[in-house]
C-alpha cells in the first residue's frame, strides 16, 4: 500500500528545452501554446462544469491549483493539459524562459529545468 501511495504522488511536471512534461506524457515545446495559472476556484471549474473531455488531465486531489497549457498541434485532438503544481508561476515563468530562448519557433514558456515532483 504504502508503495502505492508513493508511486501516485510521484508525479512529476517539469520544463526544458524539449518541452513539458506531466506525469506519462510529453509535449514538445513548438507545440505548447498559452500557459495560464489557475487558482483555486478556477482549477476546480476547469476541472468540472467547464471541462473539455478530450483535455489530458494530470491531477492529484491534494494540489488545488495548477495551469492549463493549450495543446498548439492542429493534428493532436487534445485542446489543453490540465496540470495541478504546487508552484503554477514558477512552470509558466520556466516555459516563458524556454520560449525565449528557442526563439520564434517556440510558443509557450517555462525555466530550463524546472521541475516539481509529487
Amino acid at each position: 500500500t504504502a508503495f502505492a501511495l508513493w508511486r501516485y504522488g510521484d508525479v512529476v511536471v517539469a520544463a526544458d528545452d524539449t518541452g513539458v512534461r506531466a506525469g506519462r506524457a510529453h509535449l514538445p515545446l513548438e507545440h505548447v501554446g498559452e500557459v495560464e495559472v489557475l487558482g483555486v476556484k478556477a482549477f476546480r471549474e476547469r476541472l468540472g462544469p467547464t471541462a473539455d473531455a478530450r483535455a489530458w488531465l494530470v491531477t492529484r486531489p491534494y494540489v488545488e491549483q495548477g495551469v492549463t497549457i493549450s495543446v498548439a498541434d492542429p493534428a493532436d485532438p487534445t485542446p489543453y493539459w490540465l496540470v495541478s503544481c504546487r508552484a503554477p508561476e514558477r512552470l509558466v515563468a520556466a516555459i516563458d524562459a524556454l520560449r525565449q530562448t528557442e526563439g520564434p519557433r517556440a510558443t509557450g514558456g517555462a525555466a530550463h529545468g524546472e521541475q516539481e515532483e509529487g
